[in-house]
């Protein structure tokens, strides 16, 4: 890293599922809705490391206030945030053998403990930190099929279940995006019909780290 840049570190949660796909490899991009959401009527909508602009249809270009990514930009961290529990004979050990709800089939501590909400784990409990490439926006429905696949989604899934027509492939495939979208964040009124202008966010897992490195952070 150059002399002189801060290496700036935001956290994101993710649910088990989405954690699952990060550790095997498949899901190296994500969608967050921005909010506040760009008017109504703005047909385009362009990132800068100063915020978003609008774009309105008929020509006229207005900006709006600056809202910056709350996952930061090209070069900073993220770790993640997912569910968790510390087994209660781990309490007073320095580092402790944290429990991943996300392993719940490969760790035999599961049961025994309350699990904590993944908004409650600190920095220093975190084991997955991915590096940003890229930040853009757009509109939910605009995602292509590549990125349904950067989403996590496994085109061997797909092809081995004979989706192989190209169009059919694309349809089924954003078809299983827009129900996962929906579960996250319908009830948070950003369902996919009303297609909101969200946050995408290509990420790189970074290896390597442990986290003995960041306790007390």
């Amino acid at each position: 890293m150059p002399m002189g840049i801060e290496l700036k570190e935001h956290p994101i949660l993710f649910s088990g599922t989405m954690v699952r796909a990060i550790l095997d490899g498949r899901k190296m991009q994500t969608r967050r809705v921005i909010k506040p959401q760009p008017k109504h009527g703005v047909s385009r909508c362009q990132y800068s490391k100063t915020g978003w602009a609008e774009t309105f249809e008929g020509g006229a270009c207005r900006c709006a206030p600056a809202v910056r990514c709350p996952y930061g930009e090209e070069g900073d961290r993220l770790w993640v945030r997912e569910t968790f529990c510390i087994p209660q004979d781990e309490l007073d050990t320095p580092t402790p053998d944290i429990c991943y709800r996300a392993d719940r089939n490969r760790n035999t501590k599961y049961t025994e403990w309350p699990w904590r909400p993944s908004i409650h784990m600190p920095r220093w409990a975190s084991r997955i930190l991915l590096r940003v490439n890229e930040v853009r926006v757009e509109r939910l429905q605009d995602i292509s099929m590549e990125d349904c696949w950067a989403e996590g989604f496994d085109p061997e899934w797909y092809h081995s279940n004979a989706v192989n027509d190209p169009e059919n492939l694309y349809h089924y495939t954003r078809g299983d995006f827009r129900d996962l979208w929906d579960c996250l964040n319908a009830k948070r009124g950003f369902d996919w019909e009303k297609n909101p202008w969200v946050w995408v966010v290509t990420f790189e897992r970074i290896e390597g780290e442990s986290r003995a490195e960041v306790v007390g952070a």
